[in-house]
């Protein structure tokens, strides 16, 4: 299997990140993945496998640190969003991410034969499947940047969607993936991390933080 690493845009929070997985600038190997020369986007999603520092390539018992949300296909780059897993080392791997100590990811794929043709003198992998993708402590591509790091708070609010009412759809579950409590109160809904009053979401999705 083939292992690329990608310095990549990657926003964290509390519940998982998106990235850019692959991009078609040349890397490190002087090849270039072509993106839309993925063959196996839909039989990915369906066992969307992310891994600390591709550890699945050495162990095959390796458990997965996540999982792929969506994965969405570009002339020039991959995006994907991912959630952390709700185990220690799933947990582990969010910390560094949040923290700004890891940013990147890499993919790891198969190339099948006729895969790989030359073109201005370069080979291009036009024809892969991807197996997974891992967050990654050392890039080999540095086209694209960090995006920003979305908070606990911010991560929960963007799940709350456009629905003015106190408790939209989704709203718990999302409190729950960012290790929060809510108490619902009319007119507005209290999130709590332990004791201490982190936010309170009112209509209209007013967040008043507390420091």
């Amino acid at each position: 299997m083939d292992l690329k690493y990608l310095t990549t845009g990657l926003k964290a929070n509390a519940g998982g990140f998106d990235a850019i997985i692959t991009s078609s600038v040349v890397d490190v190997d002087g090849e270039v993945v072509v993106p839309t020369g993925i063959r196996n986007r839909a039989e990915y999603l369906a066992n969307p496998l992310v891994f600390w520092a591709h550890e699945w390539a050495y162990d095959r018992a390796a458990e997965p640190i996540g999982r792929a949300t969506r994965l969405d296909v570009f002339a020039d780059r991959i995006e994907s969003s991912a959630e952390f897993a709700p185990t220690p080392k799933g947990q582990n791997v969010r910390a560094l991410v949040t923290g700004g100590f890891v940013s990147r990811t890499s993919i790891g794929f198969n190339v099948p034969d006729g895969g790989v043709q030359m073109i201005g003198g370069r080979p291009h992998i036009t024809a892969w499947d991807l197996m997974e993708y891992s967050v990654v402590p050392l890039p080999a591509n540095s086209e694209a940047v960090i995006t920003g790091v979305k908070s606990a708070l911010t991560w929960l609010a963007d799940q709350m969607g456009t629905d003015e009412a106190v408790e939209p759809v989704g709203l718990i579950a999302a409190a729950d993936a960012a290790g929060m409590d809510l108490i619902a109160i009319p007119g507005m809904v209290i999130v709590r991390d332990g004791r201490r009053v982190v936010a309170t979401l009112r209509r209209r999705r007013v967040a008043v933080l507390r420091h």
